[in-house]
């Protein structure tokens, strides 16, 4: 990959993805040196890749043990577009947090009206579980995730903000498109 990224010829579009901003930037003597793109890369490809098997292994177990939504996902994919495997995706995400633990840095203390955030944060998949923002927590529900059952400010398996995971949406992607060939292939109707 070493010097064919600045030969990159580009449409006139807008970019759409990341490394097309990336690609662009470098095109046009932007800030993103080839090796700050090389980096992307592997932190997408490497570092996501893990988490993306986890989370599908996660999933398949999930239908595996409830058979019941395991055929509803089959049918609704066949219906709806796949909206229930969405729901069954995101509910395993909040019982099995593939990244436990997200660590975030402030810049200063912050006091609120209960609790102070200091200098140093950590999230971990306990606030998943935790009844104040969850009805029944560790009860697998994917319906939790119908539009006006889930306030979507409790979830958080690919943290949040700016820093989020640059791979979110290609990991939610790769997810779906796996678990639904395995559903097309194996399931037994």
């Amino acid at each position: 990959m070493k010097g064919y990224i600045p030969s990159f010829t580009f449409q006139e579009e807008k970019p759409t993805f990341l490394l097309d901003f990336l690609f662009e930037s470098l095109h046009e003597g932007g800030k993103y040196l080839e090796q700050d793109i090389r980096d992307e890369i592997n932190t997408i490809a490497i570092g996501g890749s893990n988490t993306s098997v986890i989370t599908i292994s996660f999933v398949l177990l999930m239908l595996a043990t409830f058979p019941d939504i395991q055929l509803r996902t089959y049918y609704m994919y066949l219906v709806i577009y796949m909206k229930l495997l969405e729901r069954v995706i995101k509910e395993t995400l909040v019982l099995y947090a593939v990244v436990a633990i997200i660590a975030r840095k402030v810049t200063q203390d912050v006091e609120g009206q209960k609790a102070g955030v200091h200098k140093k944060v950590l999230f971990n998949y306990n606030l998943h579980r935790n009844e104040k923002h969850w009805a029944q927590p560790l009860v697998f529900d994917p319906d939790r995730f119908l539009p006006g059952r889930h306030s979507s400010s409790n979830f958080f398996p690919f943290s949040c903000g700016c820093r989020n995971c640059i791979g979110q949406k290609l990991a939610m992607l790769e997810t779906t498109i796996i678990t639904t060939i395995i559903i097309h292939c194996y399931v037994n109707i």
